[in-house]
């Protein structure tokens, strides 16, 4: 008897657990959020095996419910080739509509694409203006970069106040480069800046 009732109870608890998964599977398919973390659970390989083509669906899926960070995802994953086939052109596309939302790692990205040609012309103009959309919406490493454009000259004219003060900006939010490159262009370490 008890191990009639113990086997019955087994086959209750793996009927439950089944659907359990089922529902949990089903809700990440039309949940923008449950897309969005499995696309990173699969992504990063936490708590099921990294699968790079499983990461790519379910991001797909949240982008195209207008999931801005998977927007992001979709589009550095097109660019490395990762779960997808390499294609530049696609992932110009989902970082474009990233930036739209003011996903300042896509407005980066963009500025990346177009300052190296990384599958289009290069195109200073256009990667000048990512690369200031990017600063402007607080990316640290972006305001470091555009306060070395204004010093060379590469935005435009040579201006050493706003190269001083997007180095400093980005200092402010934490990039070491922009310490180190305030450090060269201005001779001023990050202990005399930082006091």
């Amino acid at each position: 008897m008890k191990e009639q009732l113990f086997g019955l109870s087994v086959i209750v608890i793996i009927f439950l657990m089944v659907k359990f998964f089922k529902a949990i599977k089903r809700s990440a398919i039309t949940d923008v959020e449950a897309q969005y973390a499995m696309g990173n659970n699969y992504f990063y390989g936490r708590g099921v095996s990294q699968n790079y083509k499983l990461a790519f669906y379910f991001f797909l899926k949240a982008a195209e419910q207008g999931c801005a960070e998977s927007m992001f995802r979709v589009g550095a994953l097109y660019f490395n080739g990762q779960g997808v086939s390499q294609d530049y052109h696609q992932s110009i596309y989902w970082h474009e509509l990233a930036a739209k939302q003011e996903v300042a790692e896509s407005m980066r990205f963009l500025f990346n694409i177009y300052n190296n040609g990384n599958g289009v012309p290069i195109d200073t103009d256009k990667a000048f203006y990512w690369l200031k959309q990017a600063a402007e919406n607080g990316e640290p490493e972006s305001q470091a970069n555009l306060g070395l454009w204004y010093f060379t000259g590469k935005a435009g004219s040579k201006d050493q106040a706003l190269a001083k003060s997007w180095l400093l900006l980005s200092i402010e939010s934490g990039s070491n480069t922009g310490y180190i490159l305030y450090d060269e262009l201005f001779g001023k370490n990050k202990d005399a800046i930082a006091g």
